[in-house]
């Protein structure tokens, strides 16, 4: 009994004169609905009793009881100690449905009930247990047979932007061409003679400085991608291609160099760091790992986390993806959910499919180039479990986690060789024979299955064709 959450006992025959403390149990908390024969028309005692574990939950109470010669409802609120975020409590109700009532008008009773207690708590979770005899419980959840698509799109449209709400924040920002990486000196004083032609009414300066402000900025632009292109010259040395950008040899200067700059930077553009909100993450593979002192903004020693969300990609510090997974699959089995009960109300799979992309594929193959090469089995089969209920839902065959990867690894890495001007352009070289790209070494497992070793093998050379 000790590993029993709830206990539902009907027709327990309890009466009036018999007290609470006599059905006590240790460790269980009692609720109970003594059949009313004025109310229910019958002379012999029923009634529901609902037993509640203080281990699951301390904090419990009646919602409802109802007794009526159709039907007998005792229902009892509870807040356990460990709830899914998602639902407000647990809704527990015991039915008792007498063998002589109608079975029709006791399921719509019965979903009158239910309907009730879903409008006054909107974000609990039901559960609906006791002796329901001949009736059957599937026809109460739909009403018979009248079906309202309304209040089912609703449902979910209402759901969907209350997420959107809870995990995103509107903001607007500006963005001005003075705060380009590649507006240097020359181009801002070249933007400055021509606004001061154009102040002064100097038609001919005019025409001068219209001329050269491009052709310098297009100089700026080609000089700033080929400084950010030197770290990816060479495909063939990994190391190379970090180069500058990581801490080697316990030197640090570089790194905490790089975040005094830009806090001086935020400084003199009237900007600040939130040092709160700004989180530390330390990627070290090596055997032992040096003491490294906390960074410092503004005199305030900045948090090291093991992992942070960032553009809804949660990174940790041994770079592994379980967690992000974990995240990915609680939120997709929540949309599952509105896809059952639109697959109730008999909607076309067409409609379906899109309902599904829209909502469940959407989340699972976000930033998917970035993360999926380097999941493991475990995580994978997860994910692929998710599709394969979907596909049970709707009736029809969707594309597999690996497929999408594939198709989105092609389509990102053809635009990366189309576009000189990517950092990473540089990464995609054809052999000699033309017949394939040259491939990235790689030393461990976790470069070898990236998103770029990847590309590189099964990118197609054609597209050097367009």
């Amino acid at each position: 009994m000790g590993d029993c959450c709830v206990f539902i006992f009907t027709e327990t025959w309890l009466q009036e004169n018999i007290a609470d403390s006599a059905i006590q149990l240790d460790g269980l908390t009692s609720f109970r609905a003594d059949r009313d024969t004025s109310l229910s028309d019958k002379t012999r005692r029923g009634g529901l009793c609902v037993y509640v574990n203080r281990e699951w939950c301390a904090n419990a109470a009646v919602a409802m009881r109802h007794c009526s010669p159709l039907i007998e409802v005792l229902s009892v609120k509870c807040r356990p100690f460990y709830l899914p975020r998602e639902y407000s409590c647990v809704m527990v109700i015991g039915v008792y449905l007498p063998p002589s009532s109608n079975a029709n008008q006791v399921l719509a009773k019965l979903y009158e009930i239910v309907s009730k207690l879903e409008t006054a708590h909107p974000e609990a979770f039901f559960i609906i247990a006791g002796d329901f005899n001949h009736a059957n419980l599937k026809e109460a959840a739909l009403n018979g047979d009248s079906i309202n698509l309304e209040e089912y799109t609703d449902s979910v449209t209402s759901y969907i932007s209350k997420c959107i709400e809870d995990v995103t924040a509107s903001k607007d920002i500006t963005t001005r061409a003075n705060q380009k990486p590649w507006m240097l000196r020359e181009v801002r004083k070249l933007l400055k003679i021509r606004n001061a032609a154009f102040r002064s009414g100097d038609k001919a300066s005019l025409r001068v400085a219209r001329v050269n402000l491009p052709r310098a900025v297009r100089r700026a632009k080609r000089d700033y991608g080929q400084r950010i292109n030197e770290h990816f010259n060479s495909t063939r040395d990994t190391r190379r291609m970090w180069q500058g950008i990581l801490i080697s040899g316990n030197n640090e200067s570089a790194y905490r160099e790089e975040v005094k700059r830009l806090s001086d930077w935020c400084r003199d553009n009237n900007l600040s760091l939130n040092v709160d909100k700004t989180k530390e993450i330390i990627v070290d593979f090596r055997r032992t790992h040096p003491a490294h002192l906390p960074l410092s903004i503004n005199g305030s020693a900045v948090e090291i986390v093991r992992s942070t969300k960032f553009l809804g990609v949660h990174i940790t510090e041994e770079l592994t993806w379980t967690d992000n997974t974990t995240s990915l699959t609680k939120k997709a089995q929540q949309r599952l959910h509105f896809l059952r009960r639109l697959k109730r109300a008999s909607l076309h799979p067409s409609i379906l499919i899109t309902f599904y992309k829209g909502t469940t594929e959407s989340v699972l193959t976000s930033c998917i180039t970035t993360w999926y090469g380097n999941c493991n089995a475990f995580d994978r089969k997860r994910l692929q479990r998710i599709v394969k209920t979907a596909e049970n839902i709707i009736g029809v065959p969707l594309p597999s986690l690996q497929d999408i990867f594939h198709k989105r690894s092609v389509r990102r890495a053809c635009n990366i060789v189309q576009d000189p001007s990517h950092p990473s352009h540089r990464l995609f070289s054809l052999l000699p024979s033309k017949r394939r790209f040259c491939s990235i070494r790689a030393r461990s497992a976790r470069l070898r299955d990236n998103f770029y070793p990847q590309a590189a093998g099964t990118l197609p050379p054609r597209i050097f064709q367009h």
